[in-house]
Formats: structure tokens, C-alpha cells, sequence
């Protein structure tokens, strides 16, 4: 089976099966892995090669036009022209595709030519075309609004960058249909953008602008300030999810959408001038909240949480303290505080010990479904018990 991303079985023609040359198509994904590491020419000749075998394989169309504008200095107008000639092939075989309003990620035959599409829109992006970009960006977004590629974490950053009157409206449909439970910082921060804009316009309050920036921190809580430092030249090795260095490649793609719109870069700025709460408004906090999460920057970089709670079984049964790691932080009031550790799990934490940070924010945490079901278990238990 070939190893060429995706492609698999022919799934009948009900699913958009093409004629196809396994072995191919095989070569030409070496050729994506050679032109990853630098090696120009060998991808230019393993394209060349499948071409001679196969001249009805579009994927390798694909790969010249990806030479073409991964070489320096870039080819676009080449790499452009080689796309439209991929799609072309690509629709020869497959008649549907071109008349198509659907495209279903599911059929594996379909994704080749998705990924065509994607990849032309990328071109389109990278060569500064932002409104091609956004015509293939929306196709794939209609024929597909599972978009399993992701084109739109894309789509956002070229609206915000093109700026036209009708790009917002898209915007916010965009976001209102993927930022609702989302962990991706594309959209989480893309909506935090899109709030400090709407408010400028008074559309929505300050304070519900600030608490979509808090919201989008608690995805990952070092973009703000990768954003602020500016774009790292340092090459990223490893992203994961809410690691510093996912915080890099955000910076890395997105800040000229950030400074695209006025005032928003500065708004972040003056974000990071807030002091940590008081132990007594920390206090007060928690006389409407079970649980309080503090993410903060400390000193030398590090990003750590602070867990406030009045009661141990108030805090979310994933996060509390393993037993030998906890120790009582009492101080007028009775509320608990721990320090999430990287080594030791939570450590009993000094609370007035914290000097003023660049960076925090506050999450509070009302009761999960899952707890309030595990309350009315218990509830329930001690009626029986009685």
C-alpha cells in the first residue's frame, strides 16, 4: 500500500475512485520527503521521473510546483502555473471533482486532490494573491466544514491581513463555528483579536474582550508574549500542544495578522503591566468560584499555574495533588494554595511570596458536569447511609 498521504484501497466509484499507479504515486511521496530536507534536485528528478511513468499523475504536477516555490528566490509565477495544471490533470481523471459541492475527507480518494487545493492556496498565500487564497480557502470550507485539513486557521489569518468590509462577516462566521471548545490557539487568539477589534467598534465590552484573551491564554499562555517579542529566527524542532514552542510557530504565522490591526499588539502590551490579585481579592474571588486557576509568568520564563481553592474537593479531580505533595496554606481566611510543579506534581505554595509578573490571568472553574454528577452520587449515598 502505498505510503503517499492519502491514499489508500479504491472505495468504488461511489466515493470518487480514479485510475491510479500505486508505485507512483509511492515515488512521488520520497519526493516530498527529499524536498523537505533540502534536496531540490532529487525531488525535481523523482517529479520528473513519475511523469514519464504516469503523465496523469497530478501529485507529481503537485511536487514541481512546490519546488518551484520553495527555491530561493521563489518562483511563484511558475508554482502557480504548474497548480493550475495539477488541478487540471486532476479533474481530467476525476470529472466530479470540478463540478462537486461536496468533497468528503472520509473517501480517500478525495484527498489528494483536497490536499491540491490546500497546497494552491498556500501558494497563492505565501506569493501575497490573498483574495485566490481565500476563494480556494472558502471552496475547501464549503465542500468540506469538518475542514479536517485546517485551512481555516489560514482563512482567518488572510481575512484579518486583506481586511475587506465582507472579510469580518466571514471572519465571525468562521470562528462562531469552530472557537466553541476548541484547545487550537489559532482560533482561540484569532477570536481574541477579532474581540479587541469589536470593541474598539463597541460591539462588545472591554470586559468581554479581556476575558476572550484569557480565555485564548488558557490554550497556550506564552503566544502574548512570543507576539510582543517578535518573530523567533531559531528553527522549531518539536510542537506540541501548549508548549512554548507551539507558542513560537503561533508568533512565527501570525504576527503580521496582529499587527495588521492597529492597537492590538499595544493592547497586549499594557495586559502585561496588571499585578497578581491580593491574597484577600483572591479571597473574595472564590466566595463565586469553587476553584481559581492563576497562570503566570515567573521570573526567569517559566509559565506555572497557581491553584486556589477553599476546599480540596472543590478542586477538579484531575488536577488535585497527589497525597504527600499537599501542605494547608492557611492566612486569615481558609483557602488553600498549590504550586503546580514539572517534577513533583503540587507543592504547597507561598502565595505572598509572588512579586509582580508580566503576565497572568485568572480561570475560574465552575463545577463540570462530570463533578456535579459525582456530588449527586455522593449526595445520594449519604441519604441512603442515614
Amino acid at each position: 500500500m502505498s505510503s503517499f498521504p492519502g491514499m489508500g484501497m479504491g472505495m468504488g466509484m461511489g466515493m470518487n475512485e480514479y485510475p491510479r499507479n500505486f508505485d507512483v504515486e509511492d515515488d512521488v511521496c520520497e519526493g516530498y520527503e527529499r524536498l523537505e530536507k533540502g534536496d531540490f534536485n532529487k525531488a525535481a528528478s523523482i517529479a520528473n521521473k513519475a511523469l514519464g511513468t504516469d503523465p496523469a499523475c497530478f501529485q507529481a504536477i503537485g511536487l514541481q510546483a512546490e519546488i518551484a516555490w520553495k527555491r530561493t528566490p521563489a518562483d511563484f509565477a511558475k508554482a502557480l502555473r504548474l497548480m493550475d495544471e495539477a488541478v487540471r490533470v486532476a479533474e481530467g481523471v476525476q470529472p466530479v471533482w470540478a463540478s462537486t459541492d461536496t468533497l468528503v475527507w472520509g473517501w480517500i480518494d478525495n484527498r489528494p486532490y483536497m490536499r491540491l487545493l490546500h497546497q494552491k492556496a498556500l501558494i497563492h498565500g505565501a506569493s501575497g494573491d490573498l483574495t485566490a487564497a481565500l476563494s480556494v480557502a472558502k471552496r475547501l470550507l464549503r465542500a468540506n466544514p469538518d475542514d479536517n485539513q485546517g485551512i481555516r486557521t489560514l482563512a482567518a489569518n488572510w481575512m484579518v491581513r486583506r481586511g475587506f468590509p465582507g472579510d469580518w462577516n466571514d471572519l465571525d462566521a468562521l470562528l462562531s463555528q469552530f472557537v466553541e471548545g476548541t484547545s487550537d490557539p489559532t482560533m482561540t487568539f484569532a477570536f481574541a483579536l477579532r474581540g479587541f477589534m469589536r470593541a474598539a467598534e463597541g460591539s462588545i465590552t472591554k470586559l468581554e474582550r479581556d476575558h476572550n484573551l484569557r480565555k485564548a491564554m488558557w490554550c497556550n499562555p506564552s503566544i502574548p508574549q512570543n507576539l510582543l517579542d517578535g518573530v523567533p529566527s531559531a528553527p522549531i524542532d518539536y510542537v506540541s500542544t501548549g508548549n512554548p514552542e507551539e507558542a513560537k510557530q503561533y508568533a512565527m504565522m501570525n504576527r503580521d495578522m496582529w499587527t495588521r490591526v492597529d492597537g492590538a499588539l499595544g493592547w497586549l502590551q499594557a495586559s502585561r503591566a496588571c499585578a497578581l490579585p491580593t491574597e484577600a481579592e483572591l479571597v473574595h474571588a472564590l466566595d463565586t468560584s469553587k476553584c481559581i486557576i492563576i497562570k503566570f509568568r515567573k521570573a526567569n520564563g517559566e509559565i506555572r499555574d497557581i491553584i486556589a481553592t477553599r476546599k480540596l474537593r472543590d478542586m477538579p479531580f484531575a488536577q488535585r495533588p497527589k497525597s504527600g505533595h499537599v501542605q494547608a496554606h492557611v492566612k486569615g481566611a481558609a483557602i488553600q494554595v498549590y504550586e503546580k510543579t514539572h517534577f513533583a506534581g503540587w507543592r504547597s505554595f507561598k502565595y505572598d511570596s509572588v512579586i509582580e509578573v508580566p503576565f497572568y490571568h485568572i480561570l475560574t472553574l465552575p463545577p463540570s458536569q462530570e463533578e456535579i454528577q459525582e456530588e449527586m452520587r455522593i449526595d445520594a449515598m449519604l441519604n441512603e447511609m442515614r
